[in-house]
């Protein structure tokens, strides 16, 4: 079975079986989250971010948002190949 999300198909699919539940599972590629300095703690706290190539190109309030400026910037990108992370405010930080 195919799966779509973003109009990317996913083949990893997994059924899992427990007694008379069944579940999928549906494994999606990993992308490293980078490191993120303190001034881009700052500039983008309570925002979405798009990552392409371990770094930040692009912010927004929802991640659709973040998303849609990252797919302006490089169309080239395939959808998987875009992460996206949601940096905190500073008062929601747990230190």
């Amino acid at each position: 079975m195919v799966y779509s999300v973003n109009n990317t198909s996913i083949r990893n699919v997994y059924n899992h079986r427990y007694g008379n539940v069944t579940w999928n599972v549906i494994t999606m590629p990993v992308i490293e989250v980078p490191q993120i300095s303190l001034e881009e703690q700052r500039k983008y706290a309570g925002r979405h971010a798009a990552i392409v190539e371990g770094r930040i190109v692009s912010s927004g309030d929802t991640a659709r948002e973040a998303f849609q400026k990252a797919k302006e910037l490089f169309p080239e990108k395939k959808t998987d190949e875009i992460g996206l992370l949601y940096i905190p405010r500073e008062e929601m930080m747990i230190l």
